[in-house]
């Protein structure tokens, strides 16, 4: 009304004038419960980014600090930088405030406006100018007197409110010539001095406190890295869990030495028999792992540490029958050093809605494993009784996943540079016919471990057997983009190279006539129906054969009708970026005549606004709802820009339900255990350091996308804190869907209480707003995300109720 423009963001894709919940009102207090609050450590913690978004309408800060003797504190001193307004409070009492109206503090209080000098363009290169404009935005409360009276004998809390100053009304019009490109809110610095020195006991010193002790944090912290040694002045706190039945979920405790770590060990009491438990310890390493992670990643039963941090992982299996409702435990936590034992206090809350097993999730998911990575990594002789033993903890990590997409390397090589491939071939007079004894061996261990694949992609066709011009990027001479790989084999023109087992037993490479010349056609004919007859056999759907892959460089017309001619039930995957290719059109995606079985794009949805037919907002990730993707036109992203090896955790537990949308059926290009291995030929002196695929100039796992989410243990992969995170972001998205399917359909919309559509459309909104709160290439979870995630599973509970006319 007075013509001020309130913050709003214009980028695209981020949320316009979404309200996120305010705190309680006693937020500002010592006892309240700010678990689940980011913890930022240090003026470069990459959450601080969330306040530098232009929508961000207020920031609430709290920091800790002890005093022994409060009535030997003479004063204390209170010096602030900030952008906006800013109210600060002492235990719970306001004894501060600046740039602010008096009164009531609400979610619509502006602080003061800001001179015109403030949002000023300044040329690019004049350092000057543009020191002077920010001291124009930067507002200091220097020297504030704050009341040693309100101390308090032990723990003390300072907490910070801070508001957004409004824009211009003008800084909105065409060519106003206004620089808005700045957040008006956030904190800058803070320092509290207190007379004497030393009376109170800050909670950001840069190394450990004397002794041993143990804490806890939530799973998505990386603790022991940098300075996170926990909060010094607090106690254990409860490890709080939600989970809905089916489901497993994850805790942390952790003990911490100013010296070394040694003798931890940990066990669970008070949890009903029918939950499972399971406590492992992270490393950075295993024994067998030629490469270290940056941070406590691997998850070992015993510990392995030997330095000042030793974290303490529970992993709960909630049986699908279990009794919803809340249960208490005690985890119980020695170690060398500690008086006693750690009582920890485990609270976990069962929802009623059931979490379906992994192999019957709604989502898509493409994840990469090597039987090649596992073989040469231990050592043994491809597809042995001990190379299947050692392949099973792959099978089933990718099972707990919901995987759904099998690579069958048939040519030599592929993307995932395989010596040799999973179907080989053997002398048939003067000729050679297929031989799948160890396609069945991998198919079997695949199907008892994962399960039915959606999708089985057979590695027949790469770029480099294509010899046309539009392949070469750069030098578009014939032949070029075969040029460029430095690890392609010498094969003779117009020739695939393929595996046969040799006289003697070992396998060996042989060169076969390119697909669609004269001879080739009896041995792919016999090869593709012999895969059909495998397929059928077990009980799988034919449809789910395709042949791989087809990339930005596309397999010529020679190519594609020559299989489809001898195998015309086989269609094609895709990993391309689409530029100017058809969409999904009455069931089917079809591409220069390629008929697309599954295709891959290698960025992702992040970001995008949706909307609903009639619902408003439906979902934080997907265009109007979920809505299954006919089987035969799959879509999956890749992630690429968002999810690096090491990204924080708290991006791996975002990053199912984010990937896993309405346009994107799931995600793909996640490694398993595709580690750094010592190939045949490697000098054996050198540490095994070689990525098992993208050798040469030619990878398809997408840039920093992970290779891999487990570690090679003594007997196979063994999983780590980012596979757990995945599986839980995978679980809230089932919950997710589940309700969205039922928000899709007209009919079981008319049975849903228009009140909890209303609580989901909200919910779905801070979702969204949380998740980019670090900008549109994160995958933040936001403060407080496990209230959102308790929401979510029993708003699910309630909509299943519904369906069945009863109460959860």
């Amino acid at each position: 009304d007075d013509g001020r423009v309130e913050s709003r963001s214009t980028e695209p894709g981020l949320s316009w004038g979404v309200e996120t919940p305010l705190p309680p009102g006693d937020w500002a207090e010592v006892d309240f419960d700010d678990r689940g609050w980011w913890r930022v450590v240090g003026p470069d913690d990459d959450r601080r980014r969330g306040q530098d978004r232009r929508d961000v309408g207020q920031v609430f800060l709290r920091l800790r600090f002890e005093v022994d003797e409060p009535e030997a504190v003479r004063g204390l001193l209170l010096s602030m930088t900030f952008r906006g307004g800013a109210a600060v409070y002492l235990n719970g009492r306001e004894v501060a405030r600046s740039h602010l109206p008096d009164g009531p503090l609400t979610a619509k209080t502006l602080a003061k406006d800001y001179p015109e000098a403030a949002f000023a363009q300044v040329e690019r290169g004049d350092e000057a100018a543009a020191e002077a404009r920010e001291a124009v935005r930067q507002r200091r409360m220097d020297g504030v007197d704050l009341p040693a009276s309100a101390l308090r004998h032990g723990v003390n809390v300072l907490a910070v409110r801070l508001h957004r100053a409004p824009y211009p009304g003008e800084a909105l019009e065409r060519g106003s010539g206004l620089d808005v490109g700045w957040p008006t809110v956030g904190l800058l610095g803070l320092q509290l001095f207190a007379d004497p020195a030393g009376s109170v006991r800050p909670n950001t010193a840069r190394s450990h406190p004397p002794g041993v002790r143990a804490w806890t944090a939530e799973t998505i912290e990386d603790v022991g890295t940098g300075q996170r040694w926990g909060d010094p002045v607090e106690g254990i706190r409860p490890i709080r869990l939600v989970a809905p039945r089916g489901a497993t979920v994850s805790g942390q405790a952790v003990v911490s030495s100013d010296s070394k770590v040694s003798g931890v060990r940990a066990r669970i009491t008070g949890l009903p028999d029918d939950i499972g438990a399971r406590i492992r310890y992270p490393a950075t390493t295993t024994a067998e792992a030629p490469f270290e992670a940056p941070r406590f990643d691997v998850l070992l039963d015993e510990p392995a540490t030997d330095g000042r941090v030793q974290p303490v992982w529970l992993t709960l299996t909630i049986p699908p029958d279990a009794e919803p409702g809340r249960h208490t435990a005690t985890l119980e936590v020695e170690a060398d050093g500690l008086a006693s034992p750690a009582q920890v206090p485990v609270e976990l809350k069962v929802h009623p809605w059931r979490c379906p097993e992994p192999r019957r999730w709604s989502s898509f998911v493409s994840l990469n494993h090597s039987p090649h990575a596992v073989a040469w990594h231990y050592g043994v002789e491809m597809w042995s009784g001990r190379h299947i033993e050692l392949l099973r903890p792959s099978l089933e990590l990718m099972g707990k996943l919901g995987n759904d997409v099998v690579f069958i390397d048939v040519i030599h090589p592929t993307f995932f540079a395989n010596e040799h491939g999973i179907i080989v071939f053997r002398r048939d007079g003067d000729g050679h016919e297929p031989d799948f004894r160890f396609f069945d061996r991998f198919l079997d261990a695949y199907g008892e471990h994962v399960g039915r694949p959606r999708r089985i992609i057979l590695s027949v066709w790469e770029p480099h057997l294509a010899d046309d011009p539009q392949m070469a990027h750069r030098d578009r001479s014939p032949g070029a983009w075969r040029r460029r790989l430095d690890y392609l084999p010498d094969e003779a023109p117009g020739t695939v190279t393929l595996t046969r087992i040799g006289d003697d037993g070992t396998l060996e490479h042989f060169a076969h006539p390119m697909h669609g010349s004269e001879g080739s056609a009896p041995l792919w004919r016999a090869t593709l129906e012999g895969v059909r007859r495998r397929v059928l056999e077990r009980g799988w759907d034919e449809r789910s054969i395709l042949l791989g892959m087809a990339h930005d460089v596309l397999p010529d017309e020679r190519t594609v009708e020559f299989f489809h001619q001898i195998a015309p039930f086989a269609r094609w995957a895709i990993f391309t970026h689409g530029r100017g290719h058809p969409p999904i059109r009455d069931g089917k995606i079809n591409i220069r005549g390629i008929e697309v079985g599954l295709q891959e794009y290698p960025y992702g949805q992040i970001g995008r606004r949706t909307r609903g037919p009639g619902l408003g907002w439906v979902s934080d990730t997907i265009h109007g709802g979920w809505v299954d993707d006919p089987y035969d036109a799959l879509t999956l992203w890749c992630g690429r820009n968002h999810l690096r090896r090491y990204s924080p955790l708290e991006h791996f537990r975002n990053y199912g339900d984010t990937m896993v949308a309405g346009r994107s059926a799931g995600f793909a290009r996640l490694g398993i255990d595709l580690w750094p291995v010592r190939r045949p030929g490697d000098d054996l002196e050198a540490p095994p350091s070689r990525p098992v695929h993208g050798v040469g100039g030619y990878s398809r796992l997408y840039r920093d996308n992970p290779r891999s989410i487990a570690m090679p243990g003594p007997e196979g992969a063994v999983p780590t804190t980012r596979f757990e995170m995945l599986r839980e972001s995978l679980q809230e998205a089932e919950a997710r869907i589940f309700i969205e399917r039922i928000l899709m359909d007209e009919d079981k919309t008319q049975r849903i209480d228009p009140q909890l559509i209303e609580r989901f459309e909200q919910l779905s909104q801070h979702r969204r707003a949380y998740r980019l709160s670090g900008g549109y290439r994160t995958l933040w979870l936001g403060p407080a995300w496990m209230d959102r995630t308790d929401a979510l599973f029993d708003l699910a509970g309630h909509f299943e109720a519904a369906l069945r006319e009863e109460q959860p």
